[in-house]
């Protein structure tokens, strides 16, 4: 039993009544046998001390007991309330663990269930009494159970739980979960409080989200691989075909096809479907026909009708073009329309139909947009290479023709003219006259043949690579003489072992530098000099013309920056000397990479 302490008023009590007896005991006695020598008065006296004595030891005693009550009453009043507050805690206590929307669940420290609240006991599908001395790994996936185990031995050092886990009730029902807990004493004992809550939703969001981000990354990638593959080539034919090959990687059709706008009218250029390739030749409609179908796409939206054969006034728009094109759109249900846009400018369309309605979706056609977007780029620029490349043909032409009138003509008209000389002289019966303009027609022709040979080997793309840059620039030296009669100094070395592209960019100089010669510095002499050594290509072609200023602007003329550019593009040093008077030098430099 626990030792009781007297409080301090009793104490003082104590004190005083002790020395009150003790007095009364020490000077009662004496003090009344000399105060009072007669003894029937001393008797009185002793006997009225006697009693003042013990009214002041009862007096005494009961202020100690009123004391004592009143402390024991106020221990009394304050262990009563602890034990009413305590209650209200623990009250308290039991109505938040009841009340809380999360599980909470006490366990033991080897996972078995002592206790759950409401919310736990609903989540897993128990009443409070039927949970009780169940294991918790009883409710959780046998694929969390070993690091379930493994945090319990955590939690048994001290160290916070933490875990998601996939909760599996009996029914077969399954849905996500998290666990977070930590060890607490319990009735004097240490468990576990752990906290679960119902993170389904929370999961499903994060597994949605990651899909976006994986269609995301497809797309992009998608777009990546689209953009290489129409990038890959300048032909304008095959481009188009990739165009629809591609898109119908990522969006199915029944039928595609490009149109590109020209003159005021959508031209089908491609097509991928039924229809033959020869009936979607010949459709042109006028952008007027196409009426708000081109209107929105002009402005760069995408248009999508889910059901081209309803009501709606774009279905009806829709079947018109198609009856004006001459096509047959029975098949067809779901058709989208996207712009194809450079700079700002609508150059086209591309129209995708499919076989079931309501078949294309917002997130479809913003993906079908930024391929066209990409389309529509790499087709202006085919388009754009195929006109650099008809006006370079019909350039080279005209150039050729140039070519021809000025030497081949020339000499095919000298010798016909020398011909009948001979023919009008050997008619006359004098062969010997004769001999003259027939070695005069000789020299014409050889002329001619070596011109020929020049503007062949010109003509032929692959001349350079298979006879090399050695035969070439003599080529050009005989042709040269043949044309100005005007011989051209060789000094060759041996083939030089360099790429095509440093070959026909030298050769292209060489040439451009001898014409010049002839055309504009009126040169009597030109010397052409090709020399290799260390990995080192140096081409030197000097003439005794007029010369001129290299620094000097020439409108017109594009032969001095036509060298430059040529000469840039391999990676060579492009030297000009020249001072009008004093003829002029032309030097390339090129220094190959080792092993070209």
């Amino acid at each position: 039993m626990k030792r009781l302490k007297p409080s301090r008023s009793a104490l003082r009590v104590a004190i005083l009544c002790t020395l009150v007896v003790s007095l009364q005991i020490l000077l009662s006695r004496w003090l009344i046998t000399i105060l009072i020598p007669d003894l029937d008065r001393r008797l009185l006296v002793e006997t009225v001390e006697q009693l003042a004595f013990l009214v002041a030891v009862t007096l005494l005693l009961y202020f100690l007991v009123r004391g004592e009550l009143r402390t024991h009453a106020r221990t009394e009043n304050a262990l009563h309330t602890s034990k009413e507050q305590l209650s209200e805690s623990e009250e308290q206590q039991r109505n938040i663990f009841d009340a809380t929307a999360n599980g909470l669940i006490i366990s033991d420290l080897d996972g078995r269930i002592v206790k759950a609240n409401p919310a736990a006991c609903a989540m897993v599908g128990q009443n409070p009494e039927g949970i009780a001395g169940l294991l918790l790994t009883s409710f959780i996936h046998p694929t969390y159970h070993a690091r379930f185990e493994m945090l319990l031995e955590s939690v048994k050092a001290g160290e916070p739980l933490t875990m998601q886990a996939e909760a599996l009730l009996q029914d077969g029902t399954s849905f996500h979960i998290e666990i977070q807990g930590s060890s607490f004493s319990y009735d004097g004992q240490p468990h576990l409080l752990a906290v679960v809550r119902d993170v389904t939703e929370h999961v499903r969001a994060q597994y949605l989200l990651e899909q976006r981000v994986e269609k995301r990354t497809e797309e992009l990638t998608t777009l990546l691989r689209v953009s290489q593959q129409m990038t890959s080539t300048l032909d304008f034919e095959e481009l188009l075909e990739r165009v629809l090959t591609e898109m119908e990687r990522i969006i199915e059709y029944a039928a595609a096809s490009i149109l590109i706008l020209e003159d005021g009218q959508l031209r089908t250029v491609c097509h991928n479907g039924s229809a033959s390739k020869e009936t979607t030749a010949q459709h042109r409609l006028s952008v007027e026909r196409w009426g708000e179908l081109w209107a929105t796409m002009t402005i760069g939206e995408t248009l999508i009708i889910g059901d081209v054969q309803a009501d709606t006034p774009l279905a009806q728009t829709y079947r018109q073009v198609t009856q004006h094109l001459g096509g047959d759109f029975s098949d067809a249900r779901t058709w989208m329309g996207i712009p194809l846009i450079v700079g700002g400018h609508t150059i086209g369309a591309l129209s995708i139909e499919h076989d079931q309605p309501h078949a294309y979706t917002s997130s479809q056609a913003a993906m079908a947009l930024a391929i066209a977007n990409q389309a529509a780029i790499a087709i202006e620029s085919a388009r754009l290479y195929k006109q650099a490349r008809r006006l370079a043909v019909m350039e080279e032409r005209q150039r050729l023709a140039r070519e021809l009138h000025d030497s081949i003509s020339q000499a095919l008209y000298s010798i016909a003219l020398g011909t009948h000389t001979a023919l009008a002289l050997l008619e006359r019966e004098d062969p010997a006259r004769a001999a003259r303009p027939l070695e005069y027609v000789l020299s014409l022709a050889d002329a001619a043949l070596a011109e020929m040979r020049a503007l062949i080997f010109e003509l032929r793309p692959d001349a350079l690579e298979k006879e090399g840059l050695v035969a070439a620039l003599s080529r050009q030296a005989e042709a040269i003489l043949a044309r100005y009669h005007l011989a051209v100094e060789t000094t060759f070395c041996e083939e030089p072992s360099a790429p095509l592209d440093v070959k026909e960019a030298l050769y292209r100089i060489a040439v451009e530098s001898m014409n010049n010669a002839f055309k504009h510095a009126r040169a009597t002499r030109i010397s052409l000099r090709l020399h290799a050594q260390d990995g080192i290509i140096t081409l030197e072609v000097c003439d005794d013309g007029v010369g001129f200023d290299p620094q000097g602007e020439y409108p017109g003329h594009l032969g001095l920056r036509s060298m430059r550019e040529r000469a840039a593009q391999i990676g060579a040093a492009l030297e000009i000397e020249s001072a009008p008077g004093r003829g002029t030098q032309v030097e390339v430099r090129v220094c190959l990479p080792s092993g070209a």
